[in-house]
């Protein structure tokens, strides 16, 4: 075999995982902005219009002048793109999952190459952290394919007078939109006996669906992966290897806290498992470590330890505005209703840990940090909860399905340390082993189809639409959403990009005028990260009461005193999304009566609010 083919044949692998990883994202979030639109998207891009609009550092868009609650140097990169081509926070994000996808799969190849050659097992094997972690969703899609989707396509109305794909649709559609509305999955799925007693968490599903989700997570588990690999190769030199380590921990830091906190727990593994042979051999030998000892052991901490310390000054503001804290729970504080929920998925890594228990002293030692570092993580997802009003210890679950899915090479690939502990033998994966990670594959393929059946295009219609570097909502039949639609065009065409809407408070990411108008609220509900705020409680009361007072046409008194009275330097320019109600007359307030009316329609009127300082 040449060297060229044997180049071409070492890239391709990496290759075609880039391929799968691009056209996932951009065919499935790409397809369907509803996804990356839903949860977080709407309250994430508010904080990229802040920046694009020149308003740096951001603001959190939940509290005027409250500090922002999440690192933001991820979205100062895509508000660049936003610059740059001319398109939306979403499209942006979709080339920011892309990329974290591919990384994180790349980083994933090469830390498989530690344990075997074979290039079908290392590419089943990338496909393994997808599945492990949720072994019943194969069973629940199953259950839901053979007890509800295919009897209602064979039970198809005679009288229907679309094909068999326009009644496909109808059916995807119909479901869909049953698995967005309904957060309970026990009543998705017919009775069948386990399905009726368990209550299955959906948080800590599959690891793929993170990679659809409009926040810093997906990139950050790029360098995540990129960490772990880095610190199993220990044929690497360790300047190199500490000066790489330093790059992904700081890249982790700056993007998402928990990849940084659960790779910290990684590095107390890598220290136990590398630092006790040392102390070891010192009591057998009675003489210090070598340098190149010390080194080769220090240099990974060292190098990870530096790359924190320099992501410190961007991450310190952030942590001053977090309004969470962390729960630890105790036998006795809620601990076992919490493992019963997270439990499903951990269930499999606990099995896979306690076989990796009996083999322990035959792993190399990057599987044996492999398996402390899952023993650890699922620890942490099951005692902590953080913060109490918004849980993320579902990520922990997730991050675990790195270390497992190596776990269950090193043990399929019987990867030993011999005698001798300058030599190591990693004979070939057993054909067993093979089958196995290959089979985890195929149902890999059924979960990704079912993902796909349910987030495609045609399972609901697009909320918004996307138009070069503005969101706007999608017109339909609702005459209100049509007036809601020319409310937000207004304001985003007719009012300067500095100016402040008060708009009645709602939910957390439930606020679409941040986005759709890309002008800043002055107030929202339902934040963890903002009820503890000092001026936030007081700030609602005056923002209800002065949306109040407008549609009954008043302003004034008490209600400039409580506004005066804020925290705040209100902006210049200042406007009130106010909804009409059934009946009502429009206000003709003047400048001299503290407001004016500056946009009506038959839905909702727009009201600037003069300086009434």
């Amino acid at each position: 075999m040449s060297e060229s083919t044997r180049s071409l044949r070492s890239a391709l692998p990496p290759l075609v995982l880039v391929a799968f990883a691009t056209g996932y994202v951009f065919f499935v979030g790409g397809a369907s902005g509803r996804i990356m639109q839903s949860f977080h998207g709407l309250h994430h891009s508010a904080y990229v219009y802040q920046i694009v609009h020149g308003i740096v550092p951001p603001t959190n868009p939940s509290s005027l002048e409250a500090p922002a609650n999440f690192y933001w140097v991820w979205h100062a990169w895509l508000a660049l793109g936003v610059r740059m081509f001319d398109v939306t926070p979403f499209e942006m994000s979709l080339v920011s999952n892309a990329l974290g996808l591919s990384g994180f799969l790349c980083a994933l190849w090469l830390a498989t190459g530690e344990y075997t050659r074979n290039i079908w097992l290392r590419l089943a094997v990338c496909g393994v952290p997808f599945f492990i972690l949720n072994p019943l969703g194969l069973v629940q899609f199953a259950v839901r394919l053979a007890g509800v989707w295919l009897p209602e396509i064979f039970r198809a109305d005679p009288e229907i007078s679309t094909g068999l794909f326009e009644h496909l649709l109808l059916i995807a559609r119909h479901h869909s939109l049953l698995q967005l509305g309904d957060q309970n999955l026990v009543s998705l799925f017919p009775r069948l006996g386990i399905f009726e007693t368990a209550a299955l968490s959906d948080r800590a599903g599959h690891l793929i669906n993170k990679f659809l989700n409009f926040n810093s997570f997906p990139l950050a588990l790029a360098f995540f992966a990129a960490g772990q690999w880095l610190l199993a190769n220990a044929r690497m030199q360790p300047r190199t290897r500490a000066l790489m380590l330093g790059t992904a921990t700081f890249g982790m830091a700056v993007l998402s806290p928990l990849p940084a906190i659960a790779f910290g727990l990684t590095i107390a593994a890598f220290a136990v498992v590398e630092g006790l042979p040392l102390l070891a051999t010192r009591r057998e030998s009675k003489l210090p470590p070598t340098r190149a000892q010390l080194w080769s052991f220090g240099a990974p901490i060292l190098g990870s330890g530096v790359g924190v310390l320099l992501a410190m000054p961007l991450l310190v503001p952030v942590a001053s505005a977090y309004q969470g804290r962390v729960l630890v729970l105790l036998p006795g504080s809620g601990f076992l209703a919490h493992a019963v929920l997270l439990g499903w998925a951990l269930v499999p890594m606990f099995f896979l840990l306690m076989f990796a228990g009996f083999r322990f002293s035959h792993l190399v030692p990057s599987a044996r940090v492999h398996a402390l570092s899952a023993l650890l993580y699922g620890v942490a997802a099951l005692a902590l909860v953080a913060p109490v009003t918004d849980p993320n210890e579902y990520k922990f679950v997730l991050l675990s399905a790195y270390p497992a899915a190596l776990l269950l090479l090193a043990l399929l690939s019987t990867s030993v340390v011999s005698r001798d502990a300058t030599q190591r033998r990693c004979p070939g994966p057993t054909t067993a082993g093979a089958t196995l990670v290959l089979g985890f594959m195929g149902a890999l393929s059924l979960s990704v189809m079912a993902l796909v059946y349910a987030a495609s295009p045609w399972s609901a219609s697009e909320p918004y639409v996307l138009r070069g570097t503005t969101t706007e909502i999608r017109p339909n039949d609702d005459s209100k959403s049509r007036n809601l639609d020319a409310a937000y065009a207004w304001l985003r065409t007719s009012t300067p990009k500095t100016a402040h809407v008060f708009a009645a408070a709602v939910a957390k990411d439930d606020s679409r005028l941040p986005v759709i108008a890309q002008r800043r609220v002055v107030a929202q509900l339902g934040s963890p990260f903002t009820r503890a705020i000092p001026h936030h409680e007081e700030l609602l009361a005056v923002n209800r009461a002065l949306l109040r007072g407008l549609a009954n046409c008043e302003f004034g008194g008490s209600l400039v005193r409580d506004l005066l009275a804020l925290p705040v330097r209100w902006p210049d320019e200042l406007y009130a999304l106010v909804e009409a109600r059934p009946g009502t007359v429009e206000c003709s307030g003047a400048a001299a009566a503290g407001f004016e009316l500056a946009y009506s329609n038959p839905s909702f009127a727009v009201y600037r609010v003069r300086h009434f300082f």
